[in-house]
């Protein structure tokens, strides 16, 4: 869980990038470009730009929460193993 919610919060950060610089096919977009994918169609700068923002909206929380979670059922598991001793 630790390690899901790591990969969360990094793609978040990938997607926040993205946000800020909105990128086609590995190249950066510049205002007025247009980026046709078979996936989601054509895209604006702007759109591709609100999409990326959008995705870190949502994964920044998850990724927190599964890191909390994480430690929380590491922290619990090794209380147990202590109280057993």
């Amino acid at each position: 869980m630790l390690l899901v919610g790591a990969l969360f919060l990094g793609l978040s950060f990938a997607a926040a990038h993205n946000a800020q610089h909105p990128r086609c096919d590995g190249h950066q977009m510049s205002s007025g470009d247009t980026c046709l994918s078979s996936r989601s169609g054509a895209q604006s700068r702007d759109q591709r730009a609100a999409s990326a923002a959008s995705d870190v909206n949502w994964m920044r929380p998850l990724g927190l929460i599964l890191i909390v979670g994480g430690l929380v059922a590491a922290g619990g598991g090794m209380a147990a193993a202590t109280s057993r001793r």
